[in-house]
């Protein structure tokens, strides 16, 4: 943050110039949240939308291998209608109904709209796991691109709040993450800039 940016955000007592509605990556962006997952780990994310890109749309998650160290949230349309993919572990639940907007929480279960929807078998994770990407999935340490909108993001590791990722405006225009736990910016790591709303 520059000087002048500085001095404003100290005098509006607000390090962001305005919060915005969501992100949007077009294929190229992503912001890598520094939190690997375990079985204590749980994540709350809600998507306004997301592409139909003929295939898997990886919005966030991570592994270190094939099913090793899962954990994410995928998208796809069936029929015209979209749908969730959510892997943990080494497990996958496919074809989960989704309403553009709703809540969907990962962790041990999930839940859509704070509706349970299902419960993963003998979850287990290594200490290889990667951290957890959004607008993308980390494989490997390689981004697997997604094109779809956050409107915000908590991950919890047990029952300690670690991230509180919410869509905003900086100073300098740029649209980033910012993480109301530990008062920083998350930005694209990826090319070109996030679209917002």
């Amino acid at each position: 943050m520059s000087f002048r940016n500085a001095l404003i955000a100290a005098a509006l007592n607000k390090p962001y110039k305005r919060r915005l509605n969501y992100l949007r990556a077009t294929g190229a962006q992503y912001i890598n949240t520094g939190i690997a997952p375990d079985v204590n780990t749980r994540m709350e994310i809600a998507f306004p939308q997301f592409v139909d890109v003929g295939y898997i749309n990886w919005m966030c998650g991570s592994r270190s291998g094939s099913n090793i160290d899962n954990f994410g949230i995928y998208g796809q349309y069936l029929s015209g209608s979209p749908v969730l993919i959510a892997g943990y572990s080494s497990n996958v639940q496919w074809n989960i109904p989704y309403q553009m907007g709703k809540s969907v929480e990962l962790g041990t279960q999930l839940y859509v709209d704070h509706t349970l929807v299902h419960t993963f078998s003998a979850p287990s994770f290594t200490l290889n796991a990667k951290f957890i990407y959004l607008f993308a999935r980390n494989d490997q340490g390689t981004p697997q691109f997604g094109q779809c909108a956050i409107a915000y993001c908590r991950i919890w590791q047990g029952n300690v709040l670690v991230r509180d990722l919410i869509p905003v405006l900086e100073y300098d225009n740029t649209a980033s993450m910012y993480d109301q736990i530990t008062q920083n910016f998350f930005r694209n790591q990826g090319a070109g800039t996030f679209l917002y709303e």
